[in-house]
């Protein structure tokens, strides 16, 4: 795995600088394209898994505990041996179960919330979820995912070029975060809409 001090070090022999500032601007590229690589890419070593309890006569639970996290992939209900559906927030209150059931079986996440339908008694819960890296320091820091390292420092380069154009810095600097974020938001949209039509079972796999 590379280490933060070797991604660092390309970007200022690539702007030809080392210098106090040069130094900076390089470390924060790498951090920035250290993060937006873990999302657009969701690297296998950051989907992880972490227990939580869902309290007896309980409707939600906190997140706070699940460090890094940014996206929910599944829940599992350990105590019932069944999975957990997860509902869009904006339509949780209006298909909640209102009563208790025996098992956790629905769930929403708001913010640093589970929101869930209540359990008659205490059920543990299985969280699958893609967590964000913990940014880079140290010199002797190591990437918690691999593979990804030109891509790191290519985005790592134009960042800190782009801070060192002045004006013209924040027209590439916007470019460049465009390049990105609109595919991203995009392939994001079209997930959720994928996965909505998968929770709601209104599809065919019948052929044409």
């Amino acid at each position: 795995m590379s280490v933060f001090s070797t991604l660092y070090t390309y970007v200022t022999d690539a702007l030809g600088r080392d210098d106090t500032l040069g130094i900076a601007l390089a470390k924060e590229g790498v951090n920035f394209a250290y993060t937006l690589g873990a999302l657009a890419f969701q690297p296998p070593e950051l989907q992880t898994s972490s227990s939580l309890t869902a309290t007896s006569g309980a409707s939600s639970v906190s997140l706070s505990s699940l460090t890094g996290l940014h996206q929910i992939n599944a829940i599992f209900n350990d105590t019932g041996s069944i999975t957990v559906w997860l509902i869009p927030h904006g339509r949780w209150n209006a298909i909640r179960p209102t009563g208790a059931l025996t098992y956790v079986k629905f769930a929403s996440r708001y913010g640093n919330t589970l929101h869930h339908n209540s359990p008659t008694s205490d059920n543990s819960l299985s969280l699958f979820y893609l967590k964000t890296p913990v940014l880079l320091s140290g010199d002797g820091d190591t990437l918690e995912y691999v593979n990804h390292d030109s891509f790191i420092m290519a985005v790592a380069t134009q960042y800190a070029f782009s801070c060192l154009e002045e004006k013209e810095s924040a027209d590439l600097f916007k470019t460049i975060s465009d390049t990105f974020s609109i595919p991203l938001a995009i392939g994001s949209k079209l997930r959720s809409d994928v996965e909505e039509v998968l929770r709601s079972g209104n599809y065919s796999l019948s052929a044409p």
